[in-house]
């Protein structure tokens, strides 16, 4: 009797054909590799670094734009500067000029002749201290004023009391005191500020009876018309155009009563004369 032989799984005649890879070995699992994905991945990443790297350009050009305004702004501010601290040092016509200038600006609508009418010194009014480069600072104000030929006037009286010889016209209070500060201890001087009452600034006008009045625009046109500063022995308007303020500002640019006051100064006294400090 024929023994039977136990089939095994590979021995199994189903009557199937079955094709196997010879280069694979028995129970090694096939996986086909789909390199799709890594290379759509790629391409992102690329375009993610492309787009990176272009708003670090875009970034870098508005960052350059924003320094080169500012740059512009700090030259455009250092060459205003340089100009208001060297007009006092600048001929008449220049001065003239300026003024003329400044006034377009404050008052557009106004036309030429209203302008000179209401706010325009003439030229022939302006004192032309160029050929003097001294320094326009308080340590040497005894010099300018010598310059102006009032070193020895402004030691005495006036004749008229409370009409000075001389009006400082400051950017601040604070400012007039300090020129005050700086005047010589034998100039008859006084200093007058919003701080005190107009009436208590005539009282001392007519009793101490200075040669030179340290003040604002704004507070020496209040003087002015209510009769308390009497313009009779006026000979100068100095006006402090070389200083500036922590902001940069000075009395005749930023300073809406300047031309007006000294318009209405010039135009209230024979012969005034303004000078620029």
């Amino acid at each position: 009797m024929a023994q039977k032989r136990k089939l095994g799984g590979d021995d199994l005649d189903d009557g199937l054909e079955y094709a196997y890879d010879s280069d694979v070995s028995d129970g090694a699992l096939v996986i086909e590799s789909d390199d799709e994905p890594s290379a759509r991945k790629s391409e992102l990443d690329k375009n993610q670094a492309e787009r990176k790297q272009k708003e670090k350009e875009k970034a870098k050009a508005k960052s350059g734009g924003k320094e080169k305004q500012a740059q512009k702004k700090r030259q455009r501010m250092e060459n205003e500067m340089a100009v208001k601290t060297m007009l006092a040092k600048l001929e008449p016509a220049v001065v003239a000029d300026y003024m003329a200038k400044r006034a377009r600006v404050r008052y557009p609508k106004l036309s030429t002749i209203e302008l000179a009418d209401r706010y325009l010194v003439p030229q022939t009014a302006l004192v032309d201290l160029s050929a003097w480069q001294g320094s326009r600072d308080l340590a040497e104000i005894e010099v300018y004023l010598d310059k102006l030929g009032l070193a020895n006037t402004l030691k005495t009286a006036p004749e008229d009391k409370g009409s000075p010889y001389v009006i400082v016209l400051s950017l601040s209070a604070l400012r007039a005191c300090e020129v005050r500060r700086a005047l010589p201890k034998e100039i008859k001087s006084m200093k007058s500020i919003a701080k005190n009452s107009v009436d208590k600034d005539k009282q001392y006008l007519e009793a101490k009876n200075p040669s030179i009045v340290l003040t604002t625009p704004f507070r020496v046109a209040a003087l002015v018309k209510n009769g308390s500063l009497k313009l009779t022995n006026l000979k100068y308007v100095i006006v402090e155009s070389s200083h500036l303020d922590s902001k940069m500002r000075t009395v005749l640019d930023d300073v809406p009563e300047t031309l007006e006051v000294l318009k209405m100064l010039v135009d209230g006294a024979e012969g005034v004369k303004v000078a620029l400090f």
